[in-house]
């Protein structure tokens, strides 16, 4: 009968301590971040580098790991040699995916790094001046791509709630053969690369 006591007070034991390792890393956390990001070869054509506002939501499914959702926007004017032809335009970034915390079972340290990839949906778009309105026909277009994103990190805990933290990510872009208006661009190219500053909330 007392091994049979013991037994169980283990078992409970055991499940309550499953319980509050979950509790305490089975998190949402929610980042808003702000920061810049860089356009090459011909989206850098289009336009210039811009400011960019975003967020990222992800739940740990274990210490050192969560799923990601990210989506941001971006405001660029034109590039340079272009000033005359294209007013300015955006940028758009729809993404999930996941993120490693190699150091997360380590709850006492207050820097945490990570590394992140994701794959997703991405574009720019622009607007024209009344001169490139009078060329093309169009008075804005854009075009999508593809895109898988690899980026890193980190975080300093300030609270139970609150981290500060700092990342950058690289785009690696597959662009649609056409832009949004249908004019064919088979060969365009080009990636993009974005810093950002965040701050974490987490639940």
């Amino acid at each position: 009968m007392r091994r049979l006591v013991l037994a169980s007070v283990c078992i409970l034991m055991g499940i309550g301590a499953v319980t509050v390792v979950q509790d305490a890393y089975a998190q949402v956390f929610v980042e808003p971040e702000l920061g810049a990001r860089f356009l090459t070869k011909d989206a850098g054509d289009w336009l210039s580098t811009g400011v960019c506002l975003g967020g990222t939501v992800g739940y740990n499914v274990v210490p050192a790991l969560a799923v990601i959702g990210h989506v941001d926007f971006g405001f660029h004017g034109p590039a340079e040699d272009i000033e005359d032809f294209v007013d300015g335009g955006g940028s758009l970034a729809l993404l999930a995916g996941l993120r490693v915390i190699p150091l997360a079972a380590t709850a006492d340290l207050p820097f945490q790094p990570y590394i992140e990839g994701s794959f997703g949906r991405a574009g720019i778009a622009w607007s024209y001046t009344d001169a490139g309105e009078f060329v093309t026909g169009d008075d804005s277009d854009g075009i999508g791509a593809w895109t898988a994103v690899i980026g890193g990190g980190g975080d300093i805990r300030v609270s139970d709630m609150i981290s500060l933290g700092a990342g950058v990510r690289y785009y690696i872009m597959m662009w649609d053969d056409e832009t949004v208006e249908g004019h064919d661009y088979p060969d365009f190219e080009g990636s993009s690369v974005q810093v950002v500053g965040h701050l974490g909330i987490h639940f």
